[in-house]
């Protein structure tokens, strides 16, 4: 298997990768945001609409489901930092008629890869809803 960041195997330019992963990531519906180590958002793209609206400013410190919700991913993106081990947890958002789940995926970035924290967000709930 391939990495998009490995040019050499894949042949693209460094800006080729970045496109073809920004199109795959659009395709999948998997956001990203990655923050350093002091927990400022340094990166960030293809986020949920209904948790960010494209073009608006993600919050300094990446807090995009408010209240509990953030403070909870808070301290799991801390408790990452510190012990350098990954997490994975799961959101529940309640809109006017539906409930939507998204899986957050916290994982430690070492420093040669820019450092501090990769948090993936994914809508799961049409899977949820399959399973039951």
């Amino acid at each position: 298997m391939t990495s998009a960041g490995n040019t050499e195997q894949t042949g693209a330019k460094p800006e080729q990768a970045a496109i073809l992963m920004e199109i795959a990531l659009k395709k999948t519906g998997v956001g990203f945001l990655h923050q350093s180590a002091d927990m400022t958002v340094t990166l960030f793209g293809n986020l949920p609409v209904r948790l960010h609206r494209p073009g608006a400013l993600v919050p300094d410190r990446g807090d995009l489901f408010g209240g509990d919700d953030d403070v909870r991913l808070t301290a799991l993106k801390r408790a990452v930092l510190r012990e350098q081990q990954p997490t994975a947890t799961e959101v529940e958002v309640h809109y006017a008629n539906e409930v939507v789940t998204y899986r957050v995926e916290i994982e430690p970035v070492a420093a040669g890869d820019g450092g501090g924290l990769l948090t993936v967000i994914t809508d799961i709930s049409d899977t949820l809803h399959r399973e039951r």
